[in-house]
Parts: C-alpha cells; structure tokens; sequence
C-alpha cells in the first residue's frame, strides 16, 4: 500500500523532466513505484546507469501505469523529455499529469525529500 502519492504537470509540449532516479535513502531498497500518466500522450525514457548502450523509450498514453520495482532506481535513469508540437490524445496543448505513487520508509526522511518547493 502507497504512503505517498504525488501529483505533476507538465503543462506542455516543451515542459520536460530530466533524467533521474528515485531517492532509495528515503523509500527503502528496491522500492516498487507506480506511475499513473493522465492526458497527452508523451515518451518515458529510460537508460541503463552502467552500460549505455541500454536504452528504453515507452510512449505512455492517458490512463497507462507503469511500475519500477526491484532494481530499477539503483540500475536505472529515467526521463520525461521535451517533444515537438506533434499532439496525440489528451489536453490539446500537450498537457500531462502524472501521479506516482510510493511507500517511504517511516524512520526517517532524507533532506531532498524534505525541501520546500516555493
């Protein structure tokens, strides 16, 4: 059961989230992540941290989940990139929501989880 569920826009086309991985100090080793995409349709990108040659590029529509368990935020980097003004399905602008969904652990937070976003 998820402890956490947070929301983001990307409000359009040239909105964009860089590579990433997700803080396991703050969720745990091998956390299970759910990631519900809401409106344009829009590419999750993933590349392997170690070997570059891995690359993963996953269009996901309105309504799809995507789920990153096990090793995936230890191994792996992932993307929302920016896309051209070509619009398939949803908000006509290029607008997305995505909701993610997690379980942190309860002991203790790390500093970035705990930053003031204003």
């Amino acid at each position: 059961m998820p402890s956490k569920a947070d929301p983001s826009v990307l409000g359009d086309c040239g909105d964009s989230i860089s590579y990433h991985s997700d803080d396991e100090s703050f969720l745990g080793p091998n956390p299970t992540i759910a990631s519900l995409s809401l409106g344009t349709t829009r590419d999750f990108l993933m590349k392997h941290k170690e070997d570059k040659s891995l690359n993963i590029k996953l269009p996901l529509s309105n309504g799809e989940l995507i789920i990153m368990k096990g090793a995936t935020q230890r191994k792996w980097l992932h993307s929302i990139p920016k896309r051209s003004s070509t619009i398939t399905g949803g908000w006509t602008n290029g607008g997305r929501i995505n909701i993610t969904f997690r379980k942190g652990m309860e002991i203790a937070c790390t500093a970035s989880s705990m930053k003031s976003k204003d």
